[in-house]
């Protein structure tokens, strides 16, 4: 399933650059001043943000699919429901 293909791929991908990043904000506490830290933390934050709302318009599009797909169930049950009413 793509969905979950795309979903697993940037699960991994955040999970590496979110201890990338960890490193990154404890080297530059240690080596710099406290406000790089802060600015590399914001970064994390924000690009997490980006990957939330990824994962969101993927949920999003397949809850519409589900949804069109309903619809189009409950159509062919009234199409099938007049059907049987002829033949019978």
């Amino acid at each position: 399933d793509m969905g979950y293909y795309v979903i697993n791929n940037l699960i991994k991908e955040r999970i590496n650059m979110t201890k990338e990043t960890l490193k990154q904000t404890v080297n530059t506490i240690t080596h710099l001043d406290s406000m790089k830290a802060v600015k590399v933390a914001f970064d994390l934050s924000e690009s997490n943000q980006d990957s939330i709302n990824k994962v969101m318009q993927i949920v999003g599009g397949n809850v519409d699919n589900i949804n069109l797909l309903a619809e189009r169930i409950a159509k062919l049950e009234k199409k099938l429901e007049a059907y049987e009413l002829r033949t019978n």
